[in-house]
């Protein structure tokens, strides 16, 4: 038995004797983990058993069946304890752990209890060096008297596969080897390892997909052929892996978001006199901080420096200098003076730390006049690495250094002390901006508004977050909501995981916390875990200084959030589905018995609680709620993740009771629209599925109020296709209804979305004059206290659409004065509704109004600001409208350019399923044509007229002939 005389606290990680009940630091009560001799300094909590994302190897001893029978039993003993004990010294040096020896095998995890953003480059890095290792043990060298063809360099099959698993303690006895997994990883690791040739090291494609670029693999058919069966490609490793970073390249190519900041640095950089300047680039983990340094290093003016490109990374932050290890000079070597340098191991320590300094500041030094450094990730810096840099960069020389380094933390004290870095935090992108990434990514695969929608919502900002949800889609084909795991992309999961357990306090809390939801109350919190109040404000403060939740306000009062929704997204996928659904029934108790407080605030969580405790009818009230209470914060995507929820649970409802089941699913398909709408746009497939839905079922019920609305919104699917006869047709059926209703409220209410309908067709047949009657009529019904409220259930704000459209028919007439006017009013409905979406609308149409008066200021103006608003609210529809009237601008200063951007619009337009604007953006093209008289134009017109013959939408002829 291993006697382990200490531990370490799982609070503070302050170290404690074996005996210890309490912290001698913080004063929480202990767990005591006991410790396997082979994975000394890692341990999870006793008793714990989760859901991670693993990479397993499986190591075999080849020829041990031979040597146990050509060797004494005791000698053969001797033999497996020298690799045991091989296996393990190289396994820890990786910060692997082994989880159990089986004979000859041993099992490994990367990933656990511990997980890092590497841990499968440090898996192969272990896996290369683990056959060297056991090579240099023979039967010589263990004093066994065999036959000497056994006293040959022992040698390994290994396999390697990353997937998730069930992983801990789950016989509950504490005991290491009892650190089981449960799941497909460690048998595929096995089967893989049984494939592989003595020295040889497979990986599955699972594994190859989180390996860096400098990892060297062969794929080969044989391997693949036999590995089918097991649903998984292999991979030989055929070269030493490379201790770098994991690190795909950053927005592939495409710098997006980063135009202020940058023209910031770079103006500074280049008005510099002669001084030296020491950036730091701060973010979280894939924010793009590598991305922005070396596009800063690529501008211009950066053709007068000499770059050094360097980087720290995990395995080098005990090797001193790591960063300059490859410029650091060896004893004997000639000076630049033409001396012999002095051999460093005849200095005392001190001295010889001064002379590898001046040595490395010199080689540095002597590449010119202008020397840029590129330090990558100083989080991970060494000690001594942090100190050259600050003497580097204190010290006056003949040279001008310029030293971009990235870091996930502010300045190290150190260094912040000695050079006073200049600190820019790089922030998450809009959702607009992240939606052209997502699309950047892509590459030719045109994403739809509503794939764009979820990559945007769960990506939150981070661009690197945004690739990999990205690279999702198109993996998949198709949307990333999946059940469970599948929402997180393997890439991201052990970064993600990492962090969390790098902190022995606070991990329990979190999990537990993710099952309030990304925002909580340090009361709520405290009512669901079973902590004392002392242990619980330590752990969240840990939590906080991890940069893992942000606070607000003062305990006991206060509020914590996850600081990205992927952080509690994977500590709640962590917990058992067993654990999930006990602490959603326990919040469910304390929501009933008041404990809580206003439950009124918080219904989507309420809703998550009822629903997995299993009482859908709150549940799916709740669900509802939340889904109103986003679509009024024009928080869309969150609606819909709402209101999809509360339709799941709809259909566990109508087990109990169908006909309450269906009323409440006619409730949520009603609601649902409008937030779709927003997202996808009005011809998304989702949506026409959505009004099927609803259509039957309120004919079912038998709801007039329901089919009616149901009707408008099928009227805008026809519509925004450009299938005008049939949207025509349910317009005057509206009309008609409306006309034939009884109660005088209900009538004006069912008339401002009739006449509107009815009138939008006619605008886009071009028979202006009607339209206008219509639309003015509309606004005679129109009542702002009772009627506004329409844009939350048909997408847009009715006088605020009649009025765009009114203004754009007095443009058409001359009439500019009473057209700016209607616009104005327009814009002051969307507003006063404080309705983003109408918003964007009301900006669009005056640009485009402008366009039509020949006032490109004006429009570039009105344009900007739709684009700006389209970017938060990641409105595809209105973003490739205010970039197309942007591009007409800039066509008629620049062709090619102004075309480019039409065109990019014009396909980022078609992807939200609409075809109705597309021949408006194809006049804005020829009318840039006609200015500059470029050939091919005439064709093109005679094309999209063709086409307007067919559809009959002929609104977009005037934008055709503006002149200058």
């Amino acid at each position: 038995m291993t006697v382990v005389n200490s531990f370490r606290c799982w609070s503070c990680d302050a170290e404690q004797s074996a005996a210890a009940r309490f912290c001698s630091v913080c004063g929480v009560e202990l767990i005591h983990n006991r410790r396997n001799e082979h994975n000394s300094g890692l341990s999870n909590a006793a008793g714990l058993v989760e859901r991670r994302q693993l990479t397993v190897m499986f190591c075999d001893l080849v020829g041990s069946t031979k040597l146990s029978l050509a060797l004494d039993p005791e000698d053969y003993t001797t033999l497996v304890r020298g690799y045991r004990d091989a296996v393990a010294g190289v396994v820890r040096q990786w910060n692997g752990y082994v989880a159990r020896f089986m004979g000859d095998g041993v099992l490994i995890y990367f990933g656990y209890p511990r997980a890092a953003e590497d841990d499968a480059l440090r898996a192969v890095s272990a896996a290369w060096d683990l056959p060297r290792s056991i090579a240099s043990l023979s039967l010589a060298d263990l004093s066994l008297k065999a036959d000497a063809q056994l006293a040959l360099p022992l040698a390994t099959r290994i396999g390697i596969h990353t997937g998730l698993a069930l992983v801990g303690d789950t016989d509950g006895d504490e005991r290491p080897e009892n650190d089981a997994v449960s799941g497909s990883a460690p048998n595929i690791a096995a089967k893989l390892q049984a494939l592989a040739k003595p020295g040889e090291i497979i990986v599955s494609d699972a594994t190859a997909l989180l390996l860096p670029p400098s990892v060297v693999l062969e794929q080969t058919d044989f391997l693949n052929a036999r590995t089918d069966s097991i649903g998984v490609k292999a991979y030989v490793v055929t070269a030493q892996p490379q201790p770098t970073p994991v690190r795909r390249p950053i927005t592939m190519g495409h710098f997006i978001g980063r135009d202020a900041l940058m023209s910031r640095v770079t103006s500074t950089i280049t008005n510099a006199d002669n001084e030296n300047l020491i950036y730091l680039f701060q973010g979280e983990p894939g924010i793009g901080k590598s991305k922005f340094a070396h596009e800063v290093a690529a501008h211009p003016f950066a053709v007068d420096y000499f770059w050094l490109d360097l980087s720290c990374h995990p395995q080098g932050q005990s090797s001193t200098l790591h960063p300059f290890s490859s410029m650091l000079s060896g004893p004997g070597e000639v000076e630049s003076d033409g001396s012999t340098q002095t051999d460093l191991s005849q200095l005392s320590p001190f001295q010889r730390r001064r002379k590898t300094f001046e040595r490395l500041k010199a080689k540095i030094l002597s590449h010119g006049p202008k020397i840029g450094v590129l330090l990558d990730d100083i989080h991970w810096a060494d000690p001594t690495t942090l100190e050259f840099l600050g003497e580097l960069t204190s010290t006056a020389t003949s040279s001008q250094l310029l030293l971009l380094m990235t870091s996930r933390d502010p300045p190290p004290r150190a260094l912040a002390e000695m050079s006073a870095p200049r600190v820019e935090k790089l922030d998450r992108l809009l959702p607009g901006e992240a939606a052209e990434l997502a699309n950047a990514t892509a590459g030719a695969r045109v994403l739809t508004s509503f794939e764009l929608a979820e990559i945007v919502d769960r990506a939150d900002g981070n661009p690197l977050y945004i690739e990999e949800f990205a690279r999702a889609v198109l993996d998949h084909g198709g949307a990333i909501v999946k059940p469970g795991e599948e929402r997180i992309p393997s890439t991201l999961r052990d970064s993600l995981m990492g962090r969390l357990d790098g902190l022995g306090v606070g991990r329990k809390v979190a999990l537990h916390a993710s099952v309030l939801g990304r925002q909580f109350a340090f009361r709520h919190v405290l009512e669901l875990c079973d902590v004392s109040e002392h242990e619980l404000v330590v752990s969240l403060q840990a939590l906080v200084n991890a940069n893992i939740l942000l606070q607000a306000g003062t305990i006991p009062n206060a509020t914590f959030e996850f600081r990205h929704a992927l952080l509690r997204d994977v500590a709640y996928q962590t917990l058992l589905k067993s654990d999930r659904e006990r602490l959603h029934g326990r919040v469910a108790q304390l929501a009933v018995a008041g404990a809580l407080g206003d439950i009124d605030s918080m219904p989507e969580r309420l809703a998550i609680h009822y629903s997995l405790s299993g009482n859908f009818q709150e549940s799916i009230t709740h669900w509802l709620k939340a889904g109103r209470d986003a679509v009024k914060r024009s928080a869309n995507a969150e609606a819909l993740d709402h209101l999809r929820k509360g339709l799941e649970d709809c259909r566990r409802f109508k087990e109990s009771d169908a006909e309450d089941a269906a009323h409440a699913e006619l409730e949520l398909l009603s609601t649902l629209p409008a937030p779709l709408i927003a997202v996808s746009g009005w011809s998304s497939p989702e949506l026409k599925q959505v009004y099927d839905d609803a259509a039957t079922l309120s004919d079912t019920i038998g709801s007039e109020e329901a089919t009616f609305h149901l009707e408008r919104g099928r009227f805008n699917l026809h519509l925004l296709r450009s299938e005008l006869g049939t949207a025509d047709v349910i317009a005057d059926k509206l009309i008609q209804t409306a006309r034939r209703t009884s109660d005088t409220e209900t009538q004006q209410a069912r008339l401002v979305e009739a006449l509107r309908t009815k009138g939008l067709v006619e605008f886009y047949r071009g028979s202006y004059a009607t339209a206008h009657g219509l639309l003015s009529e509309m606004m005679a019904a129109y009542d702002p206290a009772r009627h506004a409220s329409h844009a939350y259930q048909h997408g847009a704000e009715p006088a605020a659409v009649a009025l765009s459209y009114l203004g754009w028919l007095d443009c058409l007439d001359g009439k500019h004065t009473s057209g700016l006017d209607k616009l104005e009013r327009a814009l002051e409905y969307a507003n006063m509704a404080d309705h983003a979406f109408s918003i964007c609308y009301a900006h669009c149409f005056a640009a485009s109004c402008a366009q039509l008066r020949a006032d490109p200021k004006a429009a570039e103006a009105s344009a900007i600001d739709a684009i700006r608003l389209s970017n938060q609210h990641n409105f595809q529809y209105w973003l490739a409208w205010g970039r197309a009237v942007r591009g007409w601008v800039q066509g008629l200063t620049a062709a090619e350019a102004g075309l480019q951007e039409i065109n990019e619009a014009r396909t980022a337009y078609l992807a939200t399923g609409s075809t109705l604007i597309a021949p408006y953006f194809t006049a804005l093209a020829c009318n840039v044509g006609r200015h500059w008289n470029l050939p091919g134009i005439e064709e093109r017109e005679n094309n999209t007229r063709a086409e307007a013959q067919s559809t009959g939408v002929m609104f977009w002829e005037p934008a055709l002939v503006v002149k200058l």
